[in-house]
């Protein structure tokens, strides 16, 4: 609830997360996907004791992993996620082929994730330029040593994220200031 619950208060409509449980692949659908899966629905839903608050909708996007046909991590088998594969980016292959190593389902229960994929191999990313480790990879020459190209979900993730986050906001612009469900 704290992931969903302050970033609501706050005025946003959903978050970009690269993170696990550290349950494992292959996981199921559980305590920690249902969890995710009422989140979706009511960013708030342990802060409205009455129960008279309307839900507070909240995008949850999450990185499928990079375990490969290994299975996905929980939470990203929850029903409601918005789950992103990282697929190639055109610096170094064809945008509408999956890189190998994104993880994928079919989930426990045979439904296929990952949602939809996204350019995530070889992605200028930030990076400190004090760390000894950045995604594995040295820095892009002429950059200061503050980006490299990463690869993975969680540079896929993002991309899906900011563009959800502009399509609500052009929603809002024709639609009075409505916030469409996370269904629509």
């Amino acid at each position: 609830p704290a992931l969903t619950e302050e970033a609501a208060e706050a005025g946003a409509v959903g978050s970009s997360n690269s993170w696990q449980t550290g349950e494992g692949t292959g996981h199921g659908y559980q305590a920690s996907e249902r969890i995710h899966d009422i989140l979706v629905r009511d960013a708030r839903f342990e802060d409205d004791d009455e129960g008279d608050d309307p839900p507070t909708p909240f995008l949850l996007v999450f990185a499928a992993g990079n375990f490969s046909s290994q299975g996905l991590t929980a939470p990203k088998e929850a029903k409601n996620l918005i789950v992103v594969a990282n697929s190639f980016s055109p610096r170094v292959g064809d945008p509408e082929q999956v890189h190998f190593t994104s993880s994928r389902g079919p989930t426990f229960d045979g439904r296929w994730v990952p949602t939809l994929a996204a350019p995530g191999t070889s992605v200028a990313s930030a990076r400190a330029d004090t760390a000894t480790v950045n995604c594995g990879a040295s820095a892009i020459t002429g950059t200061g040593g503050l980006y490299a190209y990463c690869s993975g979900t969680s540079m896929s993730t993002p991309h899906v994220a900011g563009g959800l986050a502009l399509l609500i906001e052009k929603w809002r612009q024709t639609h009075e200031g409505a916030t469409p469900s996370p269904a629509l």
